[in-house]
């Protein structure tokens, strides 16, 4: 979700149906900045909070995909952002590790210290699962987590902030004593890539991840308790009861919201709409650079349009240096609007709408 998506209905739905009537006021309006981590759920929820800030008076703006937990946690608690969607066991096993919390009702004591409130769950879990292949759970007889201990032959691939949490590979390695040295970082999304692909053979899963069914995966009973709970819930900086009280009461109206199924469809819906803009873009950005590379052939020998540059290079010569550079460049410049046609072709017109209300022809 490198760029900008179209919001499925539903979404909307949510917002507009927790608006009173009297939401909009009068007065200057409050500037809120919301903010999401770099993943499609996260993104998609700081998209409702946005639209009920702006709906209850307040100047709103969303900061997307600032990061990982640690990123988007500091920017609160610095007041870069004024509120983001977060996860009852990310607050309770990563944010707020070192403070011993057993229950999901004390991290409210430990965010008031730090100045920050906490709503009530939006009505779902997300909980961190470790997923396979249906195929190998079949062949392998693959039921629990614990029945990984018996494989260490097997690929595992986690998503970069995974590796690293303290709810995340390592406490899990040591939990289930696992013997899999085989294990890489990556971008979650490529994960399921990858294991789709058959390069990698165990992830890490979110339980809404629109993915799951689309590449028929099996999260894996966590059977000695690992994972805590991870309520979705938004948390914000107090002062914001005081600047935008409004506000407040419409992120508190979310709670008991939104369910898993609902929470889910928008997943896959966002995801749908964008594959379509960001795999054609991917293929525009490879042709482009592979021009570049082919004009570097010269170096080695290879010919084409580096030849003359490279010449006119040694010889100091401008009109040999133009000869291979200006058709080089007219090339990429050709391969990049023909891709941009077909990128415009297949992407729906709700987007293409979208990015032309935000990059208006001068």
């Amino acid at each position: 979700m490198k760029r900008a998506c179209a919001w499925p209905a539903a979404l909307l739905a949510v917002a507009i149906a927790l608006l009173p009537l009297s939401a909009l006021s009068a007065e200057t309006p409050t500037r809120i900045t919301v903010g999401s981590k770099a993943f499609t759920e996260s993104v998609i929820l700081a998209e409702v909070l946005r639209h009920l800030a702006r709906h209850a008076g307040a100047e709103a703006v969303h900061q997307r995909q600032l990061g990982g937990t640690r990123v988007v946690w500091n920017a609160l608690l610095s007041g870069d952002i004024d509120a983001y969607p977060e996860y009852t066991g990310t607050l309770l096993r990563e944010i707020l590790a070192g403070e011993n919390l057993r229950t999901q009702a004390e991290p409210q004591q430990a965010l008031a210290a730090r100045g920050v409130r906490m709503t009530d769950s939006l009505g779902f879990t997300n909980s961190y699962a470790i997923g396979v292949k249906q195929s190998l759970a079949r062949q392998l007889d693959l039921r629990r987590i614990s029945d990984l201990k018996s494989h260490p032959e097997l690929v595992f691939g986690f998503g970069n902030e995974f590796m690293n949490r303290a709810d995340g590979w390592p406490g899990l390695q040591q939990h289930y004593h696992l013997p899999q040295q085989s294990v890489r970082g990556l971008d979650h999304d490529l994960a399921y890539r990858g294991i789709d692909a058959g390069t990698l053979q165990v992830i890490d899963l979110y339980a809404t991840d629109a993915e799951i069914e689309y590449y028929k995966l099996l999260a894996l009973e966590d059977d000695l308790d690992y994972f805590p709970v991870y309520d979705a819930v938004i948390v914000y900086r107090a002062d914001l009861e005081q600047r935008a009280p409004e506000v407040v009461a419409q992120f508190q109206r979310l709670a008991g919201a939104i369910d898993e199924v609902a929470m889910s469809r928008m997943n896959a819906r966002v995801k749908l709409h964008a594959q379509p803009d960001s795999v054609v873009a991917g293929i525009k950005t490879s042709a482009v650079i592979n021009v570049g590379t082919a004009t570097l052939g010269a170096l080695i020998g290879a010919g084409g349009y580096g030849q003359p540059i490279l010449t006119g290079i040694r010889l100091d010569d401008i009109s040999l240096i133009l000869q291979g550079a200006v058709p080089a460049a007219l090339l990429a410049l050709l391969v990049q609007g023909l891709f941009e046609t077909v990128e415009r072709g297949l992407l729906p017109k709700s987007l293409r709408l979208q990015a032309e209300q935000k990059n208006p022809v001068a």
